[in-house]
């Protein structure tokens, strides 16, 4: 009797002493904003005009500003692409 009150003692003073209560903390991910220079509308238009192209030089110049458009657009999604990663 006395080898398992001096055990039960043991075992209590064991889980008593040991370290203080740990306090659980809620993790939260907080992302910023996109910085508004890689939002902001620098790009151009796409071309129009109205009633469509009517001659040749119509559809080079629609061929050029929306491939300008396109890279622009590029461009702008691989600066958010980057700072994307170095926010992770």
């Amino acid at each position: 009797m006395i080898t398992s009150a001096l055990l039960c003692l043991c075992l209590c003073a064991g889980c008593t002493l040991t370290a203080k209560p740990q306090v659980v903390v809620e993790t939260q991910v907080v992302r910023e904003k996109i910085p508004e220079s890689l939002l902001a509308p620098t790009c151009p238009k796409s071309w129009a005009k109205k009633g469509g192209p009517e001659i040749t030089q119509d559809f080079v110049d629609r061929g050029d500003t929306n491939e300008d458009g396109l890279t622009c657009r590029e461009a702008k999604l691989e600066g958010i692409r980057q700072w994307n990663a170095g926010q992770e």
